[in-house]
């Protein structure tokens, strides 16, 4: 008997042992082992050179129990930085030669049917890897760790000795979770579909195979099992019980193994209603949609498959809605994300300093585009007509670039892919490269490499490929459970908030630069991955010393490298993102590498007083916000002003997009969540220099006529929706 198996280390500079335990079936009379390949690279890194590396196995049986063997692999690395880490995968068979298939024995198990492992796959997952992947790709078995609370899928996998005579029946079992105190077994269950085509006819049960043709790729070759998610955490253990369904009494070795769990905090999802009020445009318009909110429940359907597909748990998130009056470009013209008319920017002067990702959803009707995302803010569509619409445009809001596809797979090309974005071969450009499952209450759907394509592609089929699950585990793990101390500014170890501007440039082919209003504030980081153009900013003091500088970031188009030409062939190209920001900078200056393209003083902030009106009638459903404004003398610059308002933990999250009026109408129902005492502060721009007013008081509130209200809330289809 042949069976194929890996094993992954981590390794430095010279010796190290790593030892694995393989059961089988029978005794295990002799045994030999062989190398079939390996992948080592320095953590962190795939470009230093490895120095030599050394591998030598042996295998023997196990003492305490002679139907299994002991692997051990000794490494050793030589000519290397005695401080480097490395990891390495090794691949290996074992050749074993079992006792005869002897006579079937009541009360013990079947000689010819064993368990050899069990796949825990919550979305994707590696498992058997190196036998349909390059070895460069090929990862251990469940490497892909597993999240706390998220739906899971146990594929246990069976042999079949191929010499067996003995009469053979379909297989069930159970399978048993404990976790701590509490013990929970479940039975089998089908898959329904594969690529998101239904099968026919799905059994539980499975006929057993030997282990060299149990494809991964195929539904009807391994038991199934979800486990609780009440159980999901932790590192539970786990015990298979199987038997022949048709042969009474005869059962299968019981296997046990232990999995675990761990803790992620996802991005909190910060979801706005948006209600188009602009003018009907475009040939998907549908005649009165721009009368109603998406309702929060049809945000959260919308978002059910991004939640099956990334690395969380449930999403919670809270709700705020928001017009928006700004045609998108009829023709087609214009990039897709600028057909959304700034409808992102707009959504991030919501988000305000809160952390996490702003998530517009616009109703049916609105024409053109389905979404666009980036820099911590997206828009998509209720009416899209894809389920993997918001997946995808969320990946955007996290930083990720689109994955490559394959030509002739797709209606068009996907712009800026992902340059590391793993050739999965010998699978189709774009490939999900592993088999993952998608968990959908009690519909689980096989997904396979040969046939799903990574959602933030173009391909008609997407799931996700483990370059962009683990991205995004990598990305909350460092940035939301563990915000890093280089992100701090002193005075401010524990909100970890730094000055920002929120940049809007636009650069055409002659190096003409137009900067946009915009405001600057304290918040925290909001992406990790970005990629610099041949542009940079700097912000100057009034003694001419560089107080900050930083790259500007391509959002839009591939940089092609280097200095000179950024290489678009689209002008002028616009970049809108965060760059860090010095409250005492005096000028701006803009630098195509070492090439100033652009400069511009920068005036004194604004002074603004703010008073209000309504907050302390009772019957009064709005509080009335107005403010004045006194600019530096000899400016007389056009203002821009954003109001938000303070909610728990001191963040300040915005309450309509940027305008030039100098007053806001804000429904008190829209105030109630925040604190007892609500605070209010106006933010005002001349361009850059941004002034802050501040407001505070209590809010008295009692519906005076509630039927008014009521009628109000049916007409407009979402919970305290303004007149």
């Amino acid at each position: 008997m042949i069976t194929q198996h890996s094993l992954n280390i981590e390794i430095g500079a010279g010796r190290h042992l790593s030892r694995g335990r393989f059961s089988f079936s029978r005794n295990v009379q002799a045994c030999g082992i062989g190398l079939s390949g390996y992948n080592a690279r320095l953590l962190g890194s795939d470009d230093d050179e490895l120095g030599m590396l050394s591998i030598l196995l042996d295998v023997k049986v196990t003492p305490d129990d002679k139907s299994a063997v002991e692997v051990t692999i000794d490494v050793e690395v030589r000519d290397v930085d005695l401080s480097a880490r490395y990891t390495a995968l090794i691949e290996f068979v074992i050749f074993a030669e079992l006792e005869p298939v002897g006579a079937l024995v009541p009360g013990e198990p079947r000689p010819d049917i064993w368990v050899t492992g069990i796949e825990f796959n919550q979305a994707i997952q590696a498992f058997r890897s190196s036998q349909h992947l390059a070895i460069q790709h090929a990862l251990p078995d469940n490497a892909i760790p597993l999240v706390e609370g998220k739906p899971t899928c146990a594929r246990v996998y069976v042999d079949l000795d191929g010499s067996s005579t003995h009469p053979m029946s379909p297989l069930s079992g159970t399978l048993t979770i404990r976790n701590g105190n509490q013990e929970i077994t479940v039975s089998p269950v089908a898959f329904t579909g594969v690529d998101g085509v239904a099968i026919d006819a799905p059994v539980a049960e499975i006929t057993p195979h030997p282990d060299g043709i149990v494809s991964r790729q195929r539904a009807d070759r391994t038991l199934n099992f979800l486990l609780p998610t009440t159980l999901c955490e932790g590192e539970p253990t786990i015990t298979v019980n199987l038997v022949l369904v048709n042969r009474p009494g005869e059962f299968v070795r019981e296997y046990r193994s232990q999995t675990k769990f761990v803790k992620t905090t996802p991005p909190p999802i910060h979801l706005v209603g948006v209600r188009y009020t602009g003018p009907d445009v475009g040939p998907h318009r549908i005649p009165g949609a721009s009368t109603f909110y998406p309702l929060p429940s049809e945000c959260r359907n919308e978002m059910a498959f991004a939640n099956r597909l990334y690395p969380m748990a449930p999403i919670t998130s809270s709700y705020d809605y928001m017009d928006w009056s700004e045609a998108p470009d009829p023709d087609g013209n214009s990039p897709v994300c600028d057909s959304f008319g700034g409808i992102v920017s707009a959504l991030l002067d919501m988000l305000g300093d809160r952390r996490g990702v702003i998530v517009g959803f616009m109703p049916p009707g609105y024409p053109r585009a389905g979404g666009c995302g980036g820099d911590g803010g997206c828009v998509s569509r209720i009416d899209s007509g894809s389920d993997a619409r918001f997946a995808h445009e969320f990946g955007h809001a996290l930083g990720f670039d689109h994955a490559p596809c394959q030509p002739g797979e797709c209606v068009r090309m996907p712009p800026n892919p992902d340059d590391n974005y793993p050739n999965y071969q010998p699978y189709a450009i774009g490939s999900i490269g592993e088999f993952g499952v998608e968990i959908n209450g009690s519909n689980i759907t096989l997904r396979t490499p040969q046939v799903s394509r990574d959602v933030l592609g173009y391909a008609p089929t997407q799931w996700v490929s483990p370059y962009t699950y683990l991205n995004a585990f990598n990305q909350w793990s460092a940035h939301y459970m563990n915000p890093s101390p280089m992100s701090m500014t002193v005075g401010e170890p524990v909100s970890g908030k730094r000055e920002n501007l929120f940049l809007d440039i636009q650069i055409d082919r002659q190096r003409q630069v137009t900067l946009a209003s915009t405001f600057h504030f304290p918040v925290r980081p909001r992406t990790l991955q970005k990629r610099s153009t041949a542009f940079s900013i700097e912000f100057s003091g009034e003694d001419g010393r560089v107080l900050v500088s930083s790259p500007i970031y391509d959002e839009t188009y591939k940089d092609g490298g280097g200095c000179g030409c950024c290489g678009s062939s689209k002008w002028p190209i616009r970049y809108r993102h965060p760059v860090p920001y010095d409250v005492r900078a005096k000028k701006l200056s803009i630098y195509e590498c070492d090439e100033l393209i652009h400069e511009e003083c920068i005036p004194a902030a604004p002074v603004v007083q703010v008073t209000a009106t309504g907050h302390d009638d009772e019957c009064s459903p709005h509080v009335v916000l107005e403010w004045s404004v006194e600019q530096p003398q000899g400016c007389a610059a056009d203002l821009i002003y954003v109001v938000q308002v303070q909610v728990d933990g001191g963040d300040w999250a915005g309450l309509a997009p940027r305008s030039t009026k100098p007053f806001l109408i804000i429904d008190k129902t829209r105030l109630l969540d925040s604190l007892k005492l609500t605070k209010l502060r106006v933010l005002a721009s001349s361009g850059i220099a941004t002034g802050i007013g501040y407001w505070e008081s209590p809010i008295a509130y009692e519906p005076c006529a509630p039927e008014r209200h009521v009628k109000r809330i049916q007409t407009q289809r979402v919970m305290h929706g303004p007149q």
